[in-house]
């Protein structure tokens, strides 16, 4: 009974914390873009606004995942770019040398490691939002097939930036990578790219959230689906913009990027990725017809998902509660 409300939390945290970190990144960039540009000094809160806005404003025009599809075609071509920008960038500071300090390299950083698999962890971090956009296609069948691809096509884009940026800036290396990258024109167009993929990607998480605040909704009330179209965006737009205006609030209280991506990817997708599929799995009895290779690594799988979960958001709280420190 209580399985699927932990489910139902960890999820829509997932999701409104992903919108909440996106509108934080957009927001940073663009403020470090203005001000290097323009000479433009506001307070991050200002930009914090204009973002939740747009984002509010593409929230409220779509009603499923469907009309997201453009969003999310837009977001990976503005991916593409930025990795290819930061993959070129990366390979020139290693062949000319440039750096004033020498680059050090540690095989393994067993002190990072847990906030490490944290992070990894909320780059595959999106299959919240994989039954929302299976239920939309038009051949639910080549599901498969396409999030084999997604996920390969994902996969190449990080191994590359990782590859090539710890090699270019080795411990060094900070979380988003841009801010590694030297002033220039390259540079200002992997921002603009990266703050236009994050715009358009936190529409496409809460929509899925809205969809299930919605479904809620109209299983205890029927007449939340009726009504004119007026009637039915209004319906729409209310609890979306209720919302936004948390993600806003969260994103302007605590507008640490890294820490939060940090925090998020130990709580919420360690225990969605690694921890609760195992469980299900367990519970369903899939595990009971299962050899013992399967069982133990299951089990290893889950041990490796918890063990994450604790360590890495201890390491999240202390450097968010550094930052927040500093920033008082």
């Amino acid at each position: 009974a209580f399985g699927h409300w932990i489910t139902l939390i960890a999820v829509a945290s997932h999701i409104f914390g992903c919108a909440v970190i996106y509108i934080i990144l957009s927001a940073t960039l663009l403020e470090e873009m203005l001000d290097t540009l323009a000479s433009v000094h506001k307070p991050i809160y200002v930009y914090i606004a204009v973002c939740t806005t747009f984002v509010w404003l593409c929230l409220i025009s779509t009603k499923s995942m469907k009309e997201v599809a453009l969003l999310s075609i837009l977001g990976t071509c503005a991916t593409l770019g930025v990795v290819l920008i930061t993959v070129g960038v990366s390979i020139h500071e290693i062949t000319a040398h440039v750096s004033q300090t020498p680059i050090v390299h540690k095989f393994v950083d067993w002190s990072r490691l847990p906030i490490a698999f944290a992070t990894m962890s909320f780059a595959y971090g999106g299959n919240v939002v994989y039954p929302h956009v299976e239920q939309s296609m038009a051949h639910p069948r080549q599901w498969n097939r396409v999030v084999w691809t997604a996920l390969s096509f994902c996969f190449v884009m990080y191994l590359a930036i990782g590859i090539s940026g710890y090699l270019a800036f080795g411990t060094e290396t900070v979380n988003p990578i841009l801010e590694n990258l030297p002033q220039g024109a390259w540079t200002t167009m992997a921002n603009s790219l990266i703050t236009l993929h994050v715009l358009l990607a936190a529409p496409i998480m809460l929509t899925s959230m809205s969809m299930m605040v919605e479904s809620f909704i109209s299983t205890r009330s029927p007449r939340f689906q009726q009504g004119s179209t007026v009637e039915q965006f209004l319906k729409r737009a209310v609890p979306r913009t209720i919302i936004m205006f948390f993600a806003g609030l969260i994103a302007s209280i605590v507008p640490y990027f890294g820490d939060m991506m940090d925090l998020l990817g130990a709580l919420t997708v360690c225990l969605l990725v690694f921890i609760l599929p195992v469980l299900f799995y367990y519970r369903l009895g899939g595990l009971k017809a299962a050899g013992w290779v399967h069982r133990i690594w299951a089990g290893f799988i889950a041990l490796v998902g918890f063990g994450a979960m604790c360590m890495g958001t201890i390491d999240a709280l202390r450097h968010l509660a550094g930052d927040l420190k500093r920033r008082g």
